[in-house]
């Protein structure tokens, strides 16, 4: 009686040790791609920027200061708007 308890136990171990292995494979995968991903934002916030600021300098020749940040700011919030509409339509 006491082998086939014996033997269970070694199997279950053997089980929780291979799960743990595979859950720290999938912790690591998961640390690596937020952080590619982290990046990744950050390096599109930048030269959305970018983008802005050369936006605002070729406008502000063409309309002024006060033209130039409204329409800037306009643009992003037109961005910002597709981007949540974007992401609420994959999410359905």
């Amino acid at each position: 009686m006491l082998n086939p308890l014996a033997d269970f136990t070694i199997a279950l171990f053997d089980l929780v040790e291979a799960e743990v292995k595979s859950a720290r494979q999938g912790i690591v995968l998961l640390g690596v791609v937020l952080i590619i991903g982290c990046i990744s934002g950050l390096m599109v916030l930048g030269a959305l920027g970018l983008l802005m600021w050369a936006f605002y300098i070729s406008l502000n020749k063409v309309m002024g200061q006060p033209g130039a940040l409204s329409l800037c700011a306009l643009t992003l919030l037109l961005i910002a708007g597709l981007s949540v509409w974007y992401a609420r339509k994959i999410i359905r």
